[in-house]
């Protein structure tokens, strides 16, 4: 009989929620299970295979851009408790004021940017750094949550303006490549790749996200293409105190940051760049927990309290709320499965 988490993707392709998933969880040690299943795109049809590069959509905001501005900590160039118009003297307005942590908790004021998305869409804000820097926040810091891609994309800029590379070259540098993260860069390795899976609106290869495809360059938000054993090479790294095989990627410090809720008391819990609220926490997992979804259809969740990672990639066709619960499920079902295994 095949385990509970099997059954679950199986069930997640059966009605519908995605094409293809793919499943991967493990320790500090290793990889324990790596499965797939389901259709990376159709017309010709083509599997799933488990080296599969997914854009993997807003697990850019952490994987790659809170990961670089930690990086830079570690390295004295940033301090997180600093004002963004230390960095970015360009911001004369309030939104100057908010600081790095702030911005990667989402609580610093600035609102979804939809509105602001249809204007740069629509070429009446052409420069996109420009109108970027001239969003103004809505309300005073710790006033709200409200999640928004703004608030990576500033943290992105910052990145380039410490380190004097882009964001795409200082995440290779510093993380992708010292990691052996092969299949991971911003942008995807040539559309024509055959190892490319579809996402819901776009072509194989094309960045999903609107702000990061007209950006034209990379950004904090998104763009980021990977594969899962990548992922768990990250994850892995987080679960070893920030190095792994040798390479120091993060300081103690930087990954203990991960971990630690932010947000004022009433507000969604977040660590730097990273959601911890229950509600998304698979079963299993302790407080320590702290996760991050995609848009297309992502979902990774590192526990540093039960030692354990789990990546659940797919490309989503159900809706996204539905969708991001039911991979939850799947990750419960699979940490149930690790947890048990690990016990015998």
């Amino acid at each position: 009989m095949p385990s509970k988490y099997r059954q679950l993707m199986e069930d997640n392709l059966a009605k519908g929620f995605s094409l293809g998933v793919e499943l991967i969880g493990g320790d500090r040690n290793g990889v324990l299970v790596h499965e797939a299943a389901g259709l990376a795109r159709q017309e010709p049809d083509a599997n799933w295979e488990l080296d599969t590069i997914v854009d993997v959509a807003s697990l850019t905001k952490v994987v790659a851009t809170a990961s670089a501005v930690l990086k830079c900590r570690d390295r004295g160039l940033l301090d997180l408790d600093a004002p963004l118009k230390k960095y970015l003297p360009s911001i004369s307005h309030e939104g100057g004021d908010i600081t790095l942590k702030e911005l990667a908790a989402h609580n610093g004021g600035f609102n979804y940017e939809s509105k602001f998305m249809h204007q740069l869409l629509d070429g009446k804000a052409p420069d996109f750094a420009s109108a970027i820097l001239e969003q103004r926040p809505v309300r005073k810091p710790g006033e709200g949550y409200v999640y928004t891609c703004i608030d990576m994309i500033l943290l992105g800029f910052l990145v380039e303006a410490v380190t004097g590379f882009s964001l795409d070259e200082f995440c290779a540098r510093e993380i992708f490549d010292p990691l052996g993260m092969r299949d991971s860069s911003f942008g995807a390795p040539g559309k024509r790749n055959p190892r490319l899976a579809k996402m819901i609106n776009v072509a194989p290869g094309i960045i999903s996200d609107p702000l990061a495809r007209y950006a034209e360059k990379s950004i904090g938000n998104a763009g980021l293409f990977s594969t899962a054993s990548d992922l768990a090479r990250y994850c892995r790294m987080l679960l070893c105190d920030g190095e792994l095989d040798g390479a120091r990627i993060l300081s103690k410090a930087a990954v203990a940051a991960f971990e630690q809720a932010i947000n004022p008391p009433g507000l969604r819990p977040r660590s730097f760049g990273w959601d911890m609220g229950e509600d998304m926490r698979p079963a299993g997992m302790t407080e320590k927990a702290f996760f991050h979804t995609g848009w297309t259809g992502q979902s990774l969740f590192v526990d540093r309290g039960s030692g354990l990672f789990v990546a659940v990639l797919s490309n989503r066709r159900g809706e996204p709320a539905e969708c991001r619960q039911r991979r939850t499920e799947i990750a419960s079902a699979l940490v149930k499965h690790m947890q048990e295994t690990m016990q015998h």
